[in-house]
């Protein structure tokens, strides 16, 4: 029997469920469950990362501020992952922040502890700079997206990767908070979600909820950078964090009378 199998997968983050036995029996008693506030600072510019989060539903958002304090998103942690990989490569400092965009739960562990763990057990070092290897590959897709793709079709991707990370169909999501994690105007952002709605895809209402209407039509709306992503993430982390579809022909049947 595969080692990851001897070990029940019940904690909810991906990251630590594929973990092997040793690696995964050093992290667990330390591991604390924490709920996530929308908005949530989990670290900031060049300040210690005092904890490493392994999200459950929740999703954090890595993102960059400039000088005239625009944002935009460079980073996107579900439960496919964890907030800690800076420290696995040696530095608790980045000049980032991550906040939590998606509110909901996850695992915590302190930076002590964690950079013990990865003493005590050089295949968890391993597992991160796999997963160091996954991130930068979706970091550098993300970053051609942004140049080279519309709104309409980075908006229907980013929703893609909500949904994937969230239970259910119902994101909790605001067009501003959408607008900056994208770096385009608001206004662009609402144009790009009334266009999904009209099309049937989605669904919003003005306090904060995106509902997915028809997840392979959503699909059929982004650009290549989704599967692509999912695509090189399952190629090198072994696991795809990307929902199905129950009813394919159904789905098929409305994008084709969309």
């Amino acid at each position: 029997m595969d080692a990851r199998s001897s070990i029940a997968r019940d904690t909810g983050n991906l990251f630590i469920d594929r973990l092997a036995v040793g690696p995964r029996r050093s992290l667990l008693p330390h591991l604390t469950r924490v709920s996530l506030k929308h908005g949530e600072i989990v670290y900031e510019p060049d300040a210690a990362m005092a904890r490493v989060l392994f999200p459950i539903h929740s999703v954090v958002s890595v993102v960059t501020e400039m000088l005239d304090g625009s944002i935009i998103e460079v980073g996107f942690i579900g439960r496919e992952g964890m907030t800690g990989l800076p420290i696995a490569l040696g530095t608790d400092r980045v000049a980032q922040r991550a906040l939590v965009q998606i509110p909901d739960a996850g695992w915590s562990i302190s930076t002590a502890d964690f950079e013990a763990c990865l003493r005590a057990e050089p295949e968890l070092r391993t597992w991160c700079l796999r997963y160091a290897q996954a991130v930068l590959a979706s970091v550098s897709q993300f970053a051609a997206c942004n140049k080279l793709h519309s709104v309409n079709e980075r908006c229907a991707r980013w929703l893609l990767m909500a949904h994937d990370r969230v239970p259910g169909d119902v994101i909790p999501l605001t067009h501003l908070f959408l607008s900056q994690m994208l770096g385009v105007r608001r206004a662009g952002v609402s144009v790009a979600a009334a266009t999904l709605q009209a099309a049937g895809f989605i669904e919003y209402s003005n306090n904060g909820r995106i509902h997915i209407r028809n997840r392979l039509a959503l699909e059929s709306a982004s650009c290549e950078c989704y599967a692509v992503v999912e695509r090189q993430w399952e190629q090198i982390f072994g696991y795809s964090v990307r929902k199905t579809v129950s009813d394919g022909r159904a789905a098929s049947r409305e994008i084709e009378s969309a």
